[in-house]
């Protein structure tokens, strides 16, 4: 099991992180700072295949909005509607396949 867990702040700063083992939810909860939401259409990042997860609640919590992490979303939206944000600490995670079935 092996991969890289990839946190990108509001104010753009990326720090990633390999890891051996499965990524956990508590591990979600703590780097987006909350209960976890799924980003739907968030699945390619540096070209492989990824899941990408944010503050549930983070409109509602008047989180400051990612912009880098909302216009990496964005490029793989398109056609889709654009108007949507990102807001808070958004995970991204990569790895071999049997790291990415334990999540």
């Amino acid at each position: 099991m092996k991969g890289i867990v990839t946190i990108i702040d509001t104010a753009g700063k990326i720090a990633e992180t390999e890891v051996n083992e499965a990524v956990t939810l508590d591990m979600l909860k703590l780097g987006v700072g909350g209960h976890i939401e799924h980003v739907p259409m968030f699945d390619l990042y540096k070209e492989e295949h990824c899941v990408a997860f944010c503050n549930e609640e983070g409109k509602l919590l008047k989180l400051p909005v990612n912009m880098l992490a909302t216009m990496l979303w964005m490029k793989q939206r398109h056609p889709f509607p654009i108007g949507d944000v990102l807001c808070g600490n958004v995970i991204i995670v990569r790895g071999d396949n049997e790291l990415m079935e334990a999540l």
